[in-house]
């Protein structure tokens, strides 16, 4: 089956508030496979992501992927906030590290 291309992650985000909880696990399962190309767009949704993590109504399953999807969301805003300034000593050193392991 082809790939769907994606541009928004606003339907999925939009299913969050839906009351039927499988149409909630639905949208967590698919913002957590998408995280990686939409977290800006999801981080929107981070209070309403932290609720469904705390909703009693669901499933330990269900918990855990909203903590998860949070805690992607979180990581890449962090990483993405790291300056080049900040990282580009580290990779430069990082190389030179990895040169003088190889005798270059």
């Amino acid at each position: 089956m082809p790939e769907t291309m994606v541009s928004s992650a606003g339907g999925l985000l939009a299913m969050l508030n839906e009351s039927h909880p499988l149409l909630k696990q639905h949208a967590l399962y698919n913002l957590n496979n998408l995280v990686d190309r939409f977290w800006p767009e999801i981080s929107t949704s981070v209070p309403i992501i932290e609720s469904l993590y705390e909703d009693d109504e669901f499933d330990l399953h269900q918990r855990q992927l909203a903590a998860l999807l949070v805690s992607k969301v979180l990581a890449f805003f962090f990483l993405c906030s790291f300056s080049i300034s900040q990282s580009l000593p580290c990779i430069l050193q990082r190389k030179k590290s990895k040169n003088e392991e190889n005798g270059v």
